[in-house]
């Protein structure tokens, strides 16, 4: 507004002169919750506003630099117009980091044929587990392997897990060894229906089927039987969602198949 002042010499007031006066009142800039995977710098807060500037202290201090690493935690932001800087604005600021899978970092796979030996075979332990032919593809996720493939014996295989949508950005890796059993079933006489399976599942062999054990990929036991049938139902039921191993046992004859559970 407007202002008025004087100046008094020897008891004689002046008459006054008008002084106008403008007060700026920058407001706060706007800014919402931000979340971050694994690791990220103030050049990555958004804020809007002019002249933004981030602090991590709600008073004092000084501005980060751009390129100050960032943790879970609040962050100041304030912005500057016409020289005036705002008060600060208080900003939570999350970042998730996933560590890298569980697992054995060597794991041996017995199969009949070299062909059975499939990605789905390795377990690691952790959510939304993705496997990748090299440690750069694994960083970079690019290049995962799809499922079905078949396992190279002594080779090395990486996997990352996704949590809240972030991926580890470090992998597990594994060497695989692939073995091959002496003795397997006659394929021509072995069956087994429906697969994938919602219930009941059905192994039928020409010679009794002496033990049953159905595995999950984590490498966990979930049924185990010991039959002395040429045909045996399993229930799987209670079991989640997934894709199993079966291991069947016939005199010295084995058999490893894979069952799909929905």
């Amino acid at each position: 507004g407007t202002y008025y002042v004087t100046q008094t010499i020897s008891g004689c007031e002046s008459t006054r002169l008008s002084v106008s006066v403008t007060v700026n009142v920058t407001p706060q800039p706007t800014a919402a919750t931000q979340t971050f995977c694994n690791s990220a710098t103030v050049s990555q807060l958004v804020a809007t506003g002019t002249g933004v500037q981030w602090y991590n202290v709600p008073t004092g201090g000084t501005a980060m630099a751009s390129t100050d690493a960032l943790a879970t935690g609040t962050y100041y932001v304030t912005q500057t117009i016409s020289g005036c800087e705002s008060t600060r604005l208080s900003v939570s600021v999350t970042v998730n980091v996933t560590p890298q899978p569980g697992g054995a970092t060597t794991q041996a796979i017995t199969v009949n044929t070299p062909a059975e030996a499939t990605i789905e075979d390795l377990v690691a332990t952790g959510t939304g587990i993705i496997w990748y032919p090299t440690l750069a593809d694994a960083q970079a996720g690019t290049n995962a392997i799809p499922a079905g493939t078949q396992l190279v014996n002594g080779s090395t295989y990486y996997a990352t897990q996704t949590v809240s949508g972030c991926a580890s950005t470090t992998a597990l890796a594994v060497t695989v060894t692939v073995t091959l059993g002496t003795s397997s079933f006659d394929k021509n006489q072995f069956k087994y229906y429906p697969n994938p399976v919602i219930d009941n599942i059905t192994f039928s062999y020409a010679e009794p089927i002496n033990t049953i054990e159905v595995f999950n990929m984590l490498g966990q036991r979930v049924i185990y039987k010991t039959v002395n049938m040429t045909t045996i139902e399993i229930d799987m039921t209670q079991l989640a969602a997934g894709t199993y191993t079966a291991h069947l046992k016939s005199g010295d004859a084995k058999e490893i198949v894979k069952v799909v559970k929905r």
